[in-house]
């Protein structure tokens, strides 16, 4: 966002079981030596995930794209903070299943450290033109 090059890094755990911390703790230095050797674009920041499993069983390093969640994934929670103001929390409904195959959620469902580069800029550039087009009043 402040033009440096960025690095996110996530360990997916399973709710009520321990957190495989020693996972990211084996795999993160490594990953991410490498992917420092790598030009970082502006705009750009490279998410790793390390799948909810030992390090024994981690089945590999994916580069991939990033995946959606299906509908009905997550719970809009209703709250109200500090100051009486309402606001939404929103989370993870516990739901999991099959995603699409090259994706950062497949990849650590399947046991593979995710590593996904992503843009800030999420315009549709495609639609600029056709809703300049609706939108003008001539």
């Amino acid at each position: 966002l402040f033009g440096l090059p960025a690095i996110a890094l996530s360990q997916v755990f399973v709710r009520g079981e321990p957190i495989p911390w020693e996972t990211a703790e084996r795999y993160a230095p490594e990953v991410i030596e490498r992917i420092l050797s790598v030009p970082c674009p502006p705009g750009t920041v490279v998410n790793i995930n390390f799948p909810p499993v030992p390090p024994e069983k981690v089945a590999g390093v994916k580069v991939v794209r990033q995946g959606r969640h299906s509908e009905g994934s997550f719970l809009t929670i209703p709250r109200v903070d500090g100051r009486d103001i309402p606001y939404y929390w929103i989370r993870l409904a516990g739901k999991s299943g099959e995603y699409e195959a090259g994706t950062d959620l497949d990849a650590v469902l399947n046991g593979y450290v995710s590593v996904c580069p992503m843009q800030v800029d999420m315009t549709a550039h495609g639609m600029i033109d056709a809703l300049e087009g609706a939108l003008r009043q001539d």
